[in-house]
C-alpha cells in the first residue's frame, strides 16, 4: 500500500506540473504574437524600404565602388543564411540561400 501511496503523490505532482508548463506555454505563445505584432507594426510604420539607400541618390554603374559597397551590405546586413548570387543572363546579384534544394531545411522542390 505504500507503494501505491508513493505512486500516487508523484503521480499528482506530475499532473501539477504538467497544468504549470501548458500554463506557461500559453504565456510565451502569448508574448511571442505580441513581440509579431509589434514587429510587423514597426515594419509597416516605417518610411523607408528596405532596399533603399536613404540619403543617397541611385546607385548607377557610375557610382563609386564605396557607394555600392554600402548598398550590397545595407540589403544583406546580418543574414548568414543568405549571400548574393551573380546573375549571368542580365549582370547583377541578388539574395541567395545557401540552403537551397536541401531536403528537410528548403521547400524549393516541391513548391511550383
Amino acid at each position: 500500500m505504500d507503494r501505491y501511496e508513493q505512486l500516487y503523490k508523484k503521480y499528482v505532482q506530475l499532473e501539477l506540473e504538467n497544468v504549470q508548463l501548458k500554463e506557461e506555454i500559453r504565456q510565451l505563445k502569448q508574448k511571442l504574437r505580441e513581440v509579431n505584432d509589434a514587429q510587423i507594426e514597426m515594419i509597416s510604420n516605417s518610411d523607408s524600404s528596405p532596399f533603399e539607400v536613404s540619403g543617397q541618390s541611385k546607385i548607377t554603374q557610375r557610382s563609386s565602388n564605396e557607394e555600392k559597397i554600402n548598398l550590397f551590405l545595407s540589403l544583406f546586413k546580418g543574414r548568414r543564411d543568405v549571400c548574393a548570387k551573380r546573375w549571368s543572363s542580365k549582370p547583377g546579384y541578388s539574395p541567395y540561400c545557401y540552403n537551397d534544394f536541401k531536403p528537410g531545411i528548403c521547400q524549393k522542390p516541391s513548391i511550383k
